[in-house]
């Protein structure tokens, strides 16, 4: 079964169901009123039902029956919105470990101030320092 409608379009069909009337529909989402009414004219079509009664082509109100369709709309555009801001937050956020190799003998020299500018931009990284004494021999 292949899904006939948008998340748009259901954004749509809610702000028209809440404001009860196409014109502040398509002023909440700036958006023209033809496409709010085409987009409601689709979505029945889809649905295969009248999603408004029509008043004197001013107001609409939600039928009895699609107050149903309408809940269940919200709920899928605030879990839609919720999916979103969970992405976002993990696509903004870094973790893990980061390693860091460097000679014994540079390490106190360059790794504190490292350390701290690291962990003031990147809060609960878990830092690893793998230090390697070098012997050198001169003839």
């Amino acid at each position: 079964m292949s899904i006939k409608h948008s998340l748009r379009q259901l954004q749509c069909f809610v702000a028209a169901g809440q404001t009860c009337n196409v014109t502040k529909a398509a002023e909440i989402l700036n958006v023209s009123q033809p496409f709010i009414s085409a987009t409601i004219v689709h979505l029945e079509k889809v649905f295969g039902i009248q999603l408004f009664i029509r008043h004197h082509a001013k107001d609409i109100f939600l039928t009895r029956i699609e107050k149903n369709i309408f809940t269940q709309s919200k709920l899928l555009l605030k879990q839609a919105e919720e999916l979103q801001n969970t992405a976002q937050e993990f696509g903004n956020s870094i973790d893990g470990i980061l390693s860091i190799g460097c000679y014994v003998m540079l390490t106190p020299i360059t790794i504190p101030s490292l350390i701290k500018e690291f962990n003031c931009i990147y809060i609960g990284m878990c830092i690893s320092i793998v230090t390697k004494r070098i012997w050198m021999s001169y003839i």
